[in-house]
Order: C-alpha cells, then sequence, then structure tokens
C-alpha cells in the first residue's frame, strides 16, 4: 500500500512550535492579539509542514459552534465559455488569472475546478442545477473569447469576473491597473538599483488628444462642426465593450476581434450589395477592392466629398444612391 503521510493539524504544528493549540489556530487568522514575531514563526513552521486549511472542516465548526451559516463549499468554478474546454489557457493573461487564483485558494483551503458552458448538453439553466447539486458557490469568470452575456441563476451564487467581456449580468470586476503596475515596476527597478532602463511600446499608446482629432477630421467626419448624431454616439458609446472587442484605439487591435477574418468566405455571398464610401473614408481603395473582388454581383459607389460618415456628410448624395439601389433591385426580383 502507498505510504500516506498524515495531514498536519493545528495539535501538530502547537506540537512543534511549543505552544498550545488556540494560540496556533490565532497566529494562523493573523489575530493582533499574538505578537507578530510569534505569528511569523508559526506560520513559517506551517508552511515547512505544508499545511493547509480545511474548508470543509472550518464550515463544520462554524455550523457546530453557530457562528457561521452551514453552507461553505471547498470548490470554487472557474467557468469558461469558450469554443473548445481549453482555448482559454491560449492567453497568457487568462493563464496568470488562473495561476493566481489557484494559489490564493489553495491558502484559504480551496480547489479551484475548470468547468465549460458551451459543452454539449449545457445551458445557463444546466450549469445551474449542476452548481447547486455539487454545492458550488463561488465562480470565477475569466475573460471570454468574445463579448458575451451568461444566464445562470445568480441569485444563488457569488461571483467576480476578469476584465470587460461578459456585458451581462454587471458583477464584481478586477482587472489590471496599468497605471499602477508601472509605479510598481518603476519602484521594483529602483530597488534594483538599475540606472539605464529602456520601455518598449507601441507608438499607438502615445498619439496625442490632438492627432486623433486631427485624423478624426480628415477621415471620420469632414462637416465641421459635430452634428447631433454624432455627439449621442459618443454619448451613448459602451468604452469597456469597444476595448474588450477591438482594443485601445483604432490602430491597435487586443480585443477579441484580432485575428478574425472572413475574407475567404465573401465569395458565399450571392445576394446584391451595394459597397458605398467617402473619398476619403478609413475604408480606402484596397479595402474596398477586397469585397468588390470577393463578392459576387456587387457595385462600388464613392462620394468624393465624404470620409467615414457620408450619410452625413453628403446625406442627399447618399439616399439618392441607396434609394436607386433599393429599387433597382426590388424591381428585378
Amino acid at each position: 500500500m502507498q505510504n500516506v503521510q498524515p495531514r498536519a493539524t493545528l495539535r501538530v504544528i502547537a506540537e512543534q512550535a511549543g505552544y498550545h493549540y488556540s494560540t496556533v489556530s490565532l497566529a494562523l487568522r493573523e489575530h493582533p492579539r499574538i505578537p507578530a514575531t510569534t505569528r511569523n514563526r508559526i506560520r513559517k513552521i506551517a508552511e515547512a509542514m505544508d499545511y493547509r486549511p480545511d474548508a470543509a472542516l472550518s464550515a463544520l465548526c462554524a455550523y457546530r459552534e453557530q457562528k457561521l451559516p452551514a453552507h461553505r463549499q471547498s470548490t470554487i468554478a472557474w467557468l469558461t465559455n469558450h469554443q473548445t474546454a481549453s482555448q482559454w489557457q491560449r492567453s497568457a493573461c487568462n493563464r496568470d488569472y488562473f495561476a493566481g487564483a489557484s494559489m490564493r485558494a489553495a491558502e484559504r483551503g480551496y480547489t479551484i475546478e475548470c468547468l465549460w458552458l458551451a459543452e454539449a448538453g449545457i445551458n445557463g439553466r444546466r450549469m445551474s442545477q449542476i452548481l447547486w447539486a455539487r454545492g458550488i458557490q463561488g465562480i470565477l469568470l475569466p475573460p471570454q473569447e468574445r463579448i458575451c452575456s451568461i444566464d445562470l441563476d445568480w441569485d444563488k451564487l457569488s461571483a467576480v469576473t476578469f476584465g470587460y467581456t461578459l456585458v451581462q449580468p454587471r458583477l464584481n470586476l478586477v482587472s489590471n491597473h496599468d497605471y499602477r503596475t508601472m509605479g510598481m515596476l518603476f519602484a521594483e527597478l529602483q530597488r534594483r538599483r538599475y540606472r539605464r532602463v529602456g520601455l518598449v511600446n507601441l507608438r499607438d499608446h502615445h498619439r496625442s488628444h490632438r492627432d486623433i482629432i486631427s485624423f478624426s477630421n480628415r477621415h471620420f467626419y469632414r462637416g465641421g462642426e459635430e452634428p447631433p448624431e454624432l455627439e449621442r454616439m459618443a454619448a451613448e458609446r459602451a468604452p469597456e465593450v469597444y476595448r474588450a472587442m477591438w482594443g485601445v484605439n483604432e490602430w491597435t487591435v487586443t480585443g477579441s476581434l484580432r485575428g478574425w477574418d472572413v475574407r475567404p468566405r465573401l465569395h458565399e455571398l450571392h445576394v446584391p450589395t451595394l459597397v458605398i464610401r467617402g473619398r476619403h473614408d478609413l475604408s480606402t481603395d484596397s479595402i474596398s477592392r477586397t469585397l468588390v473582388e470577393g463578392i459576387p454581383n456587387t457595385r462600388e459607389v464613392v462620394l468624393e466629398e465624404s470620409s467615414h460618415t457620408p450619410v452625413l456628410e453628403e446625406t442627399d448624395r447618399y439616399l439618392d444612391v441607396v434609394g436607386g439601389f433599393l429599387l433597382e433591385v426590388e424591381g428585378a426580383s
């Protein structure tokens, strides 16, 4: 038979440290009644003995003493909704999140189990039943593959989401704090007495607000004073969704649409198609050519005085072109 080492208990640690087990219990909970030097010594002994709290045992003790509710579980779900069960691991950020969460969960006497929402036969209702039947009440939701909503019986769960890919429900959220991260980085560099430090970053992150406005005035809207339609768009825009799907700006694609490409499938469209754009559009000649040459039965119209919003810049001309196209298509059908 395999030689199984007995689990380290508070009494075993107390015997090793030379204290009463109640002192050890208080010390491992960082109780201020125990001097800091004693707490540190006991904690080091516990770590050397590979001591881990038993969440189920803690729940039982709390129940017997009527201090905490009985339903205190030892498993936390790591819930993903990717195309495959392991696809979330392709992201280095997700792997780091999982490693950190697993380490912290182990310190508190919990384990993390990966659950996959896209598995055959699984939907929100079925997953809620599984979680409830297994007594899992804690949920961690890493960044998902795409912007999404997840429908679970959230009233029975305690959940935290990472990043901005989950639109509904609105849960407690954690994300990287770039400013604080850079502060920590430079503090560590200073501690190590580095003098010559290089920072490599994409130039796009340093585009000034003035540059972006200038670019927009040339290639997004060339009509002068901003119309009410664009003001409303800016007011109702959801920046967290934009960042999650696209990135920090138009030139830096870091979101879920990175790598998304359907150009090889354009030939599958078999309906009359109108490609309408402005001469100064973000959609350049080469971009438009991809659509015109890739989609059968396609017509292109370029509005000479417009950029990306011809419906606002040359409204009458735009409506004439679209209206004429629709009349022609409907007459031929």
